[in-house]
C-alpha cells in the first residue's frame, strides 16, 4: 500500500533539519526548503493517488 504521508513528512523534516544544522543555510532558506519539500510530497502523492484511481 501507499506509505503513510505523516511518516514520510516527519522523515523528510528530520532530514531537512539535519541539513540545516550542518550547513550554513540561513533560516529563510531553511523555511523555503521545507515549503518546497512539502509541495513536492503533496504533488507526488496527489498524482500517485489520481493515477491509482484512473487505473482501478
Amino acid at each position: 500500500g501507499m506509505p503513510n504521508l505523516r511518516i514520510i513528512y516527519k522523515a523528510s523534516k528530520r532530514v531537512l533539519e539535519g541539513l540545516y544544522r550542518y550547513s550554513n543555510l540561513d533560516y529563510t532558506s531553511y523555511i523555503e526548503t521545507q515549503r518546497l519539500t512539502i509541495r513536492y510530497l503533496f504533488n507526488y502523492y496527489s498524482s500517485a493517488i489520481s493515477f491509482r484511481l484512473k487505473y482501478l
